[in-house]
């Protein structure tokens, strides 16, 4: 009896070399896992605040060219208004004859 209490001992302190082995690779799997988490985190508030730039960027484009075509807008309107002078200037010459 006394040797199987050795045996069943001894594999128990085999299991406890294993089990805190384990605990020990846990540990490190854990805290590699923890680190990538916090490099993931700063990554995705990079992002956030590239994203809000470009946001803003595309928000001044999107002004700027809005104020392109109303200043195209503008020269056709003043084309066609010079268009329309010469045309009454025009009526007015023919009305003096």
């Amino acid at each position: 009896m006394a040797e199987n209490e050795v045996d069943t001992l001894k594999k128990l302190a085999e299991n406890v070399d294993n089990l805190m082995d384990l605990c020990d690779k846990l540990k490190a799997e854990r805290d590699a896992a923890l680190n990538r988490v916090g490099e993931i985190a700063a990554d995705l508030a990079n992002a956030n605040v590239e994203i809000a730039t470009l946001k803003q960027k595309n928000r001044t484009l999107q002004s700027m060219q809005l104020g392109d075509v109303s200043v195209l807008a503008a020269k056709q309107n003043k084309a066609q208004l010079s268009k329309l002078v010469r045309e009454i200037d025009k009526c007015i010459a023919l009305l003096n004859t």
